[in-house]
Formats: C-alpha cells, structure tokens, sequence
C-alpha cells in the first residue's frame, strides 16, 4: 500500500485554504481606512499655502485636481479628479468650426500648473479655464489656462 501525500488529504487542502481566506480577511480588517500614499502637495513647503486657503473668500476654492490635469483627458476623469469643485461658469460654442465646453474656476494656486499655457505666475487666485471638446463622445480636454484674479 502507497502512503498518501499529506496534501492530497482533502480535509488539509480544506484547512489549509480557511486558514488563508482567514488571514487575508484579517489583513483587510486590520488595513481598512489606512491613510493613501503621501501626496507630494502634503510636504512642508505647501504648508503655508494651506494656511493662506483659510483667509481666502469662499468663492476662492483651491484643489489639488488642477495640477494632476493634462490635455487629452476625458471630462468624467477630469470632474472625478476635481472631487466636485463647482465651476463658477460654464459655456458652450464654436471655435474653429468645432463645438467646445469651457468650464472657469476660481482656484487659489500656491504653484503653476505644469501643463497650463504659458505666462508669468504669481501665487494666488487664478481663473482656470478648462476647453473641452464638445463633438467627440467623451468630451477630451483640449487646453488649460490659468489667469491671475
């Protein structure tokens, strides 16, 4: 008579396969809620930025989405990485015999957004401009612009 493998017991595979969903289980349970990744605007330097936002009006909003934003995006991706800041003013019309979508927000911004059009920068509120193509399905965005206030 052969002896059996202690793994082809189907009573250990069984045990064996509780004991991990347990233990993942339990990972989960003890991660859930565990802070995300540092974000770099949380370093020190911007510190002094997020203090600045407690004297600025209410209508003056600031959102870390801006600088993550880039031309080629959809709207929907775009709006999810705003987190629901409200656009101050929104309209639609040609421009170059193409329908666009622009959406104005008034942001405090402590840096420049990388992918913004040229031109001087001084920190403070700016009007962001977002032109988004209004004839392709998913709306792409075509263009940033960040003017001072």
């Amino acid at each position: 008579m052969t002896n059996p493998s202690r793994l082809s017991n189907p009573v250990l595979l069984l045990a064996a396969a509780t004991a991990g969903f347990a233990a993942w289980v339990a990972y989960d349970a003890a991660h859930w809620g565990a802070p995300a990744a540092a974000d770099p605007e949380d370093a020190p330097e911007f510190a002094a930025a997020a203090a600045a936002d407690s004297q600025l009006p209410p209508e003056v909003r600031r959102s870390r989405g801006f600088h993550r934003l880039h031309p080629g995006m959809s709207r929907p991706l775009v709006e999810r990485l705003l987190r629901g800041v409200p656009p101050v003013e929104e309209s639609s019309e040609v421009s170059g015999g193409d329908p666009v979508f622009r959406a104005r927000y008034r942001v405090y911004l402590p840096r420049p957004l990388a992918t913004a059009l040229p031109g001087p920068f001084v920190p403070g509120p700016h009007l962001i401009t977002l032109t988004f193509n209004a004839a392709c399905p998913d709306q792409t965005l075509l263009e940033l612009t960040a003017d001072p206030v």
